[in-house]
C-alpha cells in the first residue's frame, strides 16, 4: 500500500492526530461490503479494488432468484473474496428448501457463513415466521456453514420495542451458540456515532461478546441516503448529515461516511467493545464504496479541521 504522510490538523495535538489517523485506516483496512444479488454481474472492477478475501454480503430482495444469488456468491469468490448471502425466514418454505439453497451455496461458492434475517414482508412463504425459527430449526452446518449473522439496530426498529430486539438478538446468538456455529452481528446503518456507541455499550454490557459489523451507507448523494433511510426506518441520525460542518454543496454531490467514521475511531476501545469492525452497504454503487474505501485504507485522507470527518485524496 501507498505510504502517506500523517496530515496535519488544527484542532488538536500532533499525536492525538497521528492515533486517529491510524485508526480510521485500521478500520477501513477491515471493512466488509453489501451488495444486492444482481449487481454482482458485470462488477468484476469494483471486487478487483477489495483488499483479497473481504467479506461481501449479498442482500436478500423478494425479486431475486436463488439462481440470482447463488451466481453472485459465485462471483465473488471467484474474485478471491468471502461471499456472506443473506436467507431470509420469511421467503424460505421449509426445512428442505433452505438445505437446498444452502447446499447450492456451499457447493457453488464454498459459503460458509450466511446472515439470517426475517424479511421486510408480511407475507410468509412457509413454515418459518422469524431469523429465530429458521435458525432454531435448520441445521446449516450439515452444508459446511460454521458462522451465523443476525441484525442490530442502534437507532431501533419503526415496528418493535427496544427491549424486544434486545431480547431477540441475545436469543439468536444463544441458539446460534449452542449448534456450535460462530455468531456474529452487522448493525443497521446509521449516519451518527452516538446510538451506535450507545447500542454497543448495551450489548456488551448484556454479556455479548460475539463479533460487531458497524453499519454504514457507502459514499452516495443525499437524496439516495434520505430514500434508504425512510425505508430502513432510521430518524434521528439522518439530522446528521447536514450537521457536521459539510456545505450544502458537497451534500447534495455526496454524503460520505468520514463523520461518523472519524467519531468512532476516536471512541472505541477494543477493550470495552470487543471485536468490531466496518460493514459497508453500497447503495451509491460497490465501485464507488471500494474506491473511498480504499483510499482510506491507503491513508490517503486529510482530516477535517473542527472534527467535521475527513476527506480522500486522489
Amino acid at each position: 500500500m501507498t505510504a502517506w504522510p500523517i496530515p496535519r490538523v488544527e484542532d488538536g495535538p500532533r499525536d492525538d492526530a497521528e492515533r486517529l489517523f491510524g485508526a480510521i485506516r485500521g478500520m477501513a483496512a477491515a471493512a466488509s461490503f453489501e451488495l444486492a444479488a444482481r449487481e454482482a454481474d458485470g462488477l468484476g472492477e469494483a471486487l478487483a479494488r477489495l483488499p483479497r478475501g473481504s467479506a461481501v454480503s449479498v442482500t436478500w430482495l423478494p425479486g431475486d432468484s436463488d439462481a440470482d444469488r447463488i451466481a453472485a456468491a459465485r462471483a465473488i469468490r471467484a474474485a478471491g473474496h468471502d461471499p456472506v448471502p443473506h436467507i431470509a425466514a420469511r421467503g424460505i418454505a421449509d426445512r428442505a428448501a433452505f438445505d437446498r439453497l444452502a447446499g447450492a451455496l456451499a457447493e457453488a461458492a464454498e459459503v460458509r457463513r450466511l446472515f439470517v434475517i426475517a424479511g421486510d414482508t408480511r407475507r410468509i412463504a412457509g413454515e418459518f415466521g422469524s431469523a429465530l425459527e429458521l435458525i432454531a430449526r435448520c441445521d446449516p452446518a450439515r452444508h459446511g456453514i460454521r458462522a451465523i449473522g443476525v441484525g442490530g439496530y442502534p437507532e431501533g426498529h419503526p415496528a418493535i420495542a427496544p427491549e424486544v430486539l434486545e431480547a431477540a438478538v441475545d436469543t439468536k446468538l444463544a441458539v446460534i451458540a449452542d449448534k456450535g456455529l460462530a455468531p456474529f452481528v452487522v448493525t443497521q446503518f446509521a449516519f451518527h456515532a452516538a446510538p451506535i456507541l450507545a447500542w454497543l455499550e448495551a450489548f456488551r454490557a448484556r454479556g455479548n461478546d460475539a463479533p460487531v459489523r458497524i453499519g454504514l451507507a457507502g459514499p452516495a448523494n443525499l437524496r439516495t441516503l434520505r430514500r434508504y433511510a425512510r425505508i430502513c426506518g432510521i430518524g434521528a441520525s439522518i439530522q446528521a448529515l447536514s450537521s457536521r460542518g459539510a456545505s450544502i454543496a458537497r451534500l447534495l454531490a455526496e454524503a460520505g461516511p468520514d463523520p461518523v467514521i472519524r467519531d468512532l475511531a476516536g471512541s472505541i476501545a477494543c477493550e470495552e467493545h470487543g471485536d468490531t469492525a466496518l460493514h459497508f452497504f453500497s447503495f451509491g454503487g460497490l465501485d464507488r464504496t471500494a474506491r473511498w474505501v480504499t483510499a482510506a485504507a491507503e491513508g490517503r485522507i486529510r482530516l477535517r479541521p473542527c472534527e467535521a470527518g475527513f476527506e480522500t485524496l486522489d
